[in-house]
């Protein structure tokens, strides 16, 4: 018969467990106007965290529940490490919609008087396509006085061409274009108080 033997040897290996890394983002859909994403981290046996918010410029974070705002807009998919105290690692990702959006606004009065102060007038907004943009003054019997079809050209107060000096007066506007966000027609029209 064979002669066997045993031995037990305790502690020999030991083995860490891993941490479980997670979190939530809140909102995940959202537009380039409310673009700050609060993260909440969900990690089970995470004692250090480290983010990585996959915008342009790799901005990251090492707080456990931080929040990031993305200037820019499309699909960000942000990774979270967690680690525990035996330098273990687990990551995890969730991604993130920043959709673009529309805005269109027109101030409703201008002093064109040289001071320097809201000398001209042109409506603002986001997400307009500049190439199909057009932009007409009338006076209150009807007459075209200003026209443009340049995204953002002012209006200075003169009219035909700016050889006459608008009198004081409430004007028409109308304004026509498509928005670059979701491709649709605009047409608006408002009123304008010149003032001097």
């Amino acid at each position: 018969m064979g002669c066997t033997a045993s031995y037990l040897y305790p502690n020999l290996i030991n083995v860490h467990p891993f941490p479980q890394a997670a979190f939530s983002a809140n909102p995940i859909v959202t537009d380039i106007f409310n673009s700050e994403i609060t993260f909440t981290d969900l990690s089970v046996g995470a004692t250090s965290w480290t983010w990585n918010f996959a915008d342009p410029l790799n901005s990251t974070s090492n707080q456990q529940n931080p929040q990031f705002t993305y200037e820019d807009t499309g699909t960000f998919c942000p990774v979270l490490m967690a680690e525990n105290q035996y330098t273990c690692r687990d990551t995890t990702s969730i991604c993130i919609e920043i959709r673009p959006e529309f805005t269109f606004y027109a101030p409703n009065a201008f002093t064109p008087n040289g001071d320097g102060k809201n000398d001209s007038w042109t409506p603002e907004g986001v997400g307009i396509d500049a190439s199909t943009f057009e932009l007409f003054v009338f006076d209150r019997w009807g007459n075209l006085i200003w026209k443009t079809t340049q995204w953002q050209q002012a209006w200075d107060g003169k009219a035909n061409d700016g050889k006459e000096i608008a009198q004081i007066d409430v004007y028409v506007w109308k304004c026509r274009f498509k928005d670059s966000v979701f491709g649709k027609k605009h047409e608006y029209l408002g009123h304008v108080l010149l003032i001097k």
